[in-house]
């Protein structure tokens, strides 16, 4: 799945928990002797490259000095305050 182009963490928790889940149920109700996706891990680290990176000084600097050119309000404060 992961080389099919979804994320680990997708595949974590919207197809192997659901699977988990299942296996659990039927563990629970003795249909199985063992929940075998119990076993499954997959690791869900973003990889390097893949992280939100945060603005180089130069970007703050160019976002802020056009917020003060705005003349909207919320285009001219909005960005002062999330900075």
């Amino acid at each position: 799945m992961v080389e099919a182009g979804l994320r680990p963490k997708t595949v974590r928790d919207a197809k192997l928990a659901p699977v988990r889940a299942i296996l659990q149920w039927g563990v629970q109700k003795l249909l199985l002797a063992e929940n075998v996706a119990e076993k499954v891990t997959i690791d869900v680290r973003a990889k390097q490259g893949e992280k939100k990176r945060s603005f180089t000084d130069e970007e703050d600097r160019l976002i802020l000095r056009a917020a003060l050119k705005e003349r909207d309000p919320v285009r001219r404060w909005v960005p002062w305050i999330g900075a």
